[in-house]
Formats: C-alpha cells, sequence, structure tokens
C-alpha cells in the first residue's frame, strides 16, 4: 500500500496552519502521514509550532524557502508519495484522491496538482471561493462534477503551481533535490518540473482535485515581487541552449517553454542534483490522517500490512444460507478480514457458528429494515474498509482481493460488481442481461449486494436509510453524487446473485422491464461443495456432471499483493 507524506511550510500567520491541518484531517479519506516543516518562523509561529509536539518537525531557524522545505521533505521520509502543501490551503473532498488517480492514469505521469482560485496557470479554474470549509466543499463538488476523471499535460511551460505539489519517489530518485538557489523566488517548482520531464516524467493537472488558496501575506507577496527578476534570470540560464552556450546574454521577457527550440536541451542541462540525506523518520512516527481512527482489536488488526475489511451481513430465519454465506467468508484470499453478522430473526445462529474469532456475531431484540442493520453493522466495524456480504449470494474466494485493489491504490473509494449472473433456485436457471438492461436494473452499472467501500464514505457522506429494499442502491446514489469515486469490477467468475422465493425484490427474470433482453445461459462451473449445497435447496437440481463442477481445491489470487 502506498505511503503518503504531506510537508507543511511554515512561517507566520499559525491560524492558517491551524485551519489546513484541520481540513486535511477532514477531507483526506485514506492513511496519510503529516510533517511540519518550519522555515524561519517568527515567534508566533514558533509558540503554535510547540502545541504540535506529537508531530515530527524539520525546520531551519533562517527562511531559505520551498525548494528547501521540499528537499527536507524528500530527505526526512521514505514515503512513496511526497506532497509539499500550502499553509493556509484548504483541501476540498477527495483532493488527494483524485491526484492519485491523475498519477495512476499513466506511467509518466510523476507530478500533480491540483485546481484552485489562485494562480497564474491553467490550474485557476474560480476567481471567487469564500474560506469557510463549506463554501471550499461547494465548490470542490461543482468542479468534480465539471472535469470527472480528466487530467492535463501542463505543456508547453510545464507550469505545475507549488501550492500543493505532489511528486512520486521515482521522480525524487531520478531528478534530486530542488535548486535551493532560488531561495524565497520563484521558479524553483518549473525548474524541478523540466528536469523531471527530461528524467521521463510529467507534470499533471488533475482538474477534479481543488485546493482553496487563501490571499499570500504581505510578506511573502514583498519577496516574490523582489526576487522575481533573479529567479526568472537563474531560470532561464539553466534552461536556455543559447544562455547555456554563451550565444546571448539577456533574458526573454518570457520563455515560451516547449515551444522555443532552444528550451531545455538534455545534453546541456543538469537533471539529477544529488539530495542531501538525514536521519529518515520511521513511518510509525509521523502523525496519521487515517480513514477510521478508531483501535483495533489486536487479534483483527492489519495482516501482512493490508488494512482490515470488515464484511457486513444482515440476516434473519435463513439459517442455512447464512451458514453457507459463512464458509464463503472463511475462504476469502484476503489476508485480513472480519464478518459481522446482525441477526433479527427467531432462528439464533449463535450455537451453529464455526470458531472464528473473526466472525462477530449480534442477536438483536427487535426487528430492523436492512438498512438499519446495515448502519449498525458499520458502527460495530473495526476495518478501514467495508464490504456488504449478503446471506444468500455466492462469492468466489477472490472476491475482496479483486474489489479492495482500487480502493488500495487510491484509484476509487468504491468498488462494486457489474455483469451479474442470476441464478434462480426453484427452476435451477441461470440468466444474463444486456448490458442496456443491467444498467436500468442497478444504480451506477454495480450490483448493490456487492459494494465495497472506504469507512469514512459510510462515516462521512452517507448512511444507508431505514428500508428493506434498495438501500444498498439509495446509498450508493447519495455517496456518488457527493463525490465519491466509483470504480467497476468486471464479474469474472466473482459473484453469483441468488434468486428464491424469499427475496426483498421480487421479479421474473426472463421478463422483468425488458424480455429481449435476457439470455439464458449455461450452468456456471461451481464448487462441488458449493453446487451440492445449492441442489439440497432445489428440487430441480440436474444430476451434477464433471463437466460444470470444480474441485474443492481453491486457487489463491495472490497477484494484486505482490
Amino acid at each position: 500500500m502506498r505511503r503518503v507524506c504531506i510537508g507543511i511550510p511554515v512561517r507566520a500567520e499559525p491560524e492558517k496552519l491551524d485551519a489546513t491541518i484541520e481540513s486535511l484531517s477532514a477531507n483526506t479519506m485514506q492513511n496519510v502521514s503529516l510533517l511540519l516543516l518550519p522555515d524561519g518562523p517568527d515567534e508566533a509561529m514558533k509558540a503554535a509550532l510547540a502545541n504540535y509536539k506529537d508531530v515530527p518537525q524539520s525546520g531551519t531557524d533562517e527562511s531559505r524557502g520551498l525548494p528547501a522545505c521540499f528537499n527536507r521533505l524528500a530527505a526526512y521520509t521514505d514515503s512513496d508519495i511526497l506532497v509539499l502543501f500550502e499553509s493556509g490551503a484548504i483541501p476540498g473532498q477527495h483532493w488527494l484522491d483524485y491526484l492519485l488517480s491523475a498519477l495512476d492514469a499513466d506511467p509518466c505521469n510523476g507530478l500533480a496538482g491540483p485546481s484552485t482560485n489562485r494562480s497564474w496557470n491553467e490550474q485557476c479554474v474560480t476567481s471567487y471561493c469564500r474560506r469557510s470549509p463549506a463554501e471550499v466543499a461547494i465548490q470542490s463538488e461543482k468542479i468534480a462534477r465539471q472535469f470527472g476523471p480528466a487530467w492535463r499535460r501542463l505543456k508547453p511551460l510545464h507550469s505545475l503551481g507549488d501550492f500543493c505539489y505532489v511528486v512520486r519517489r521515482e521522480v525524487v530518485k531520478a531528478v534530486g533535490a530542488a535548486d535551493e538557489g532560488y531561495g524565497l523566488g520563484p521558479c524553483w517548482e518549473m525548474d524541478y518540473n523540466i528536469r523531471a520531464a527530461r528524467a521521463g516524467f510529467q507534470g499533471v493537472w488533475a482538474c477534479a482535485a481543488y485546493v482553496y488558496r487563501d490571499s499570500l501575506n504581505p510578506q511573502r507577496r514583498h519577496e516574490e515581487a523582489k526576487l522575481f527578476n533573479a529567479s526568472k534570470q537563474r531560470y532561464q540560464d539553466k534552461f536556455c541552449e543559447q544562455r547555456l552556450r554563451h550565444d546571448r546574454t539577456d533574458c526573454c521577457f518570457h520563455c515560451r517553454g516547449e515551444d522555443c527550440e532552444y528550451f531545455a536541451p538534455s545534453e546541456l542541462i543538469e537533471i539529477h542534483v544529488p539530495l542531501k540525506k538525514t536521519e529518515t523518520i520511521e513511518d510509525s512516527t509521523p502523525i496519521c490522517f487515517a480513514p477510521n481512527n478508531r483501535k483495533q482489536d489486536p487479534n483483527l488488526s492489519t495482516s501482512q500490512n493490508m488494512p482490515l475489511i470488515s464484511c457486513i451481513m444482515p440476516t434473519g430465519n435463513r439459517t442455512d444460507f447464512a451458514l453457507q454465506a459463512i464458509r464463503y467468508f472463511q475462504r476469502q484470499d484476503y489476508p485480513a478480514h472480519e464478518l459481522i453478522i446482525l441477526d433479527d430473526g427467531s432462528d439464533h445462529l449463535s450455537e451453529r457458528l464455526p470458531e472464528d474469532s473473526r466472525v462477530r456475531y449480534y442477536h438483536l431484540d427487535s426487528k430492523l429494515s436492512i438498512g438499519a442493520k446495515r448502519n449498525k453493522a458499520c458502527e460495530l466495524a473495526r476495518g478501514s474498509i467495508i464490504a456488504q456480504w449478503d446471506d444468500d449470494d455466492w462469492y468466489a474466494p477472490n472476491r475482496l482481493s479483486a474489489q479492495v485493489a482500487p480502493l488500495l491504490t487510491g484509484v476509487a473509494d468504491i468498488s462494486g460488481i457489474t455483469g451479474t449472473i442470476f441464478f434462480v433456485l426453484d427452476s435451477w436457471e441461470f440468466w444474463r442481461c444486456s448490458q442496456q438492461l443491467h444498467r436500468r436494473l442497478f444504480v451506477e452499472d454495480v450490483h448493490g449486494g456487492t459494494l465495497m467501500y472506504k469507512h469514512n464514505i459510510w462515516a462521512k457522506l452517507a448512511r444507508y436509510p431505514d428500508i428493506s429494499l434498495a438501500e444498498d442502491a439509495t446509498f450508493l446514489r447519495y455517496t456518488i453524487h457527493r463525490g465519491a469515486l466509483l470504480q467497476r469490477i468486471p464479474n469474472e467468475d466473482l459473484f453469483i446473485y441468488l434468486r428464491h422465493a424469499n427475496n426483498s425484490w421480487a421479479f421474473d427474470c426472463s421478463q422483468y422491464l425488458d424480455p429481449q433482453g435476457w439470455q439464458r445461459i449455461d450452468e456456471p462451473a461451481l464448487q462441488a461443495a458449493d453446487r451440492a449445497f445449492y441442489a439440497a435447496h432445489s428440487s430441480t437440481a440436474p444430476h451434477a456432471s464433471s463437466a460444470n463442477s470444480l474441485t474443492n481445491n481453491v486457487e489463491v489470487y495472490s497477484s494484486v499483493y505482490c
């Protein structure tokens, strides 16, 4: 799992630092580390930093500028992703998820930055936004809807802004240190961008990510204006071929970047600058913003450094099917998972449960809706990821592994399986439907019973409605509307939707909505024990043949974690 470290340079205005840390904690939906980077702090900031004694700090008594802060960040942590984040900036919802998704979109994407309200380049998409968290949330949702998953290269100038500067560790290995010669002046980030480009990494604008920028304080505005010409000259001295060959001595009024034939010849520029190593802060030291900051039972914590997945299973008077669902849970190949069972039926499961500390059973004194039971299970969950686990459907041993992958990489907040196979138990029929009909049947084209999501989605964006039909569809619709990212997982022998007389949602597979959209298919291959279980509950089950039954050997899909 990728490790992310956010470094915040600080000099003055401690109230802005407080606002930034608070908003990062509220809007960062995954584990990240935090490092403060004092850069010649004034007395008020020094006093404020004492209140953050639990947060690691790497600072200097004198102001050295943002390139020096970036270098300290890169040297003091070995995290996979570095984020230089401006004090006073307020991130919108899912800001980091969108940025990481942009980096993942292309192996050459090595640096990324968000949209904002104050920037001289393309990243400025709105000129008006107030500082309040509510206003930022509204603006971020609007921008996410406007741009979707789009990302853009910032050629020809390689102008990625330094207010939220996201850099992969591979770029630091290739490019090394930022040029501290720029000091308190501008242009250092463009210097780093072009060196990264010549090393094979491009900087991209993650359009859907939004970070609000407050106005710069007068001191910084004065310093950047005073040093602008010197920074421009330093930049052109380093990247203009004519100046490198001493064919001209004057500066261009405005560098045209890649549009100029003399720009940044690889054979003449210095791409890699050694990064001075210092004592590395261990990953366990920095304060973490976690999606679920509750204490975990040590017996149910992560295995092989993977986050715990809490599978939630509401049930009631479906004893045989619920016990079979537990068997499917037990043979999952994902290394860290628990099952929370909320049972409001008259048939207690407690005496028939397997001896397995991962299975947590709760019998309710009164009847609740399925939505209410799901909410209760989420409250009890210890994991940072929630997986819906229906009590009557079939799940493959690699279901959790397949669905958690986009959540671990930051590509999505929610995953669900598309391409449903329908198993009508009473008639022993198997059906698929057309893509068009599947989209009509299921919200966002994924089967609601297969939802997996980060716990913070439930904690911050939406709860299940207090109903027992389409509660998962309503939950999904709300979360997507409020900015959650969905990844559809193709149903490659991962899931079979069981249809029987007691389904909450009753319909005829051959006729519902569009008779022409249904196609009867051959019986899928199931493990012999699984097929035997269903055959025992169907009077129409045909005799099993060797052609459509698998052996009891379970293939382990471990490549996701390699």
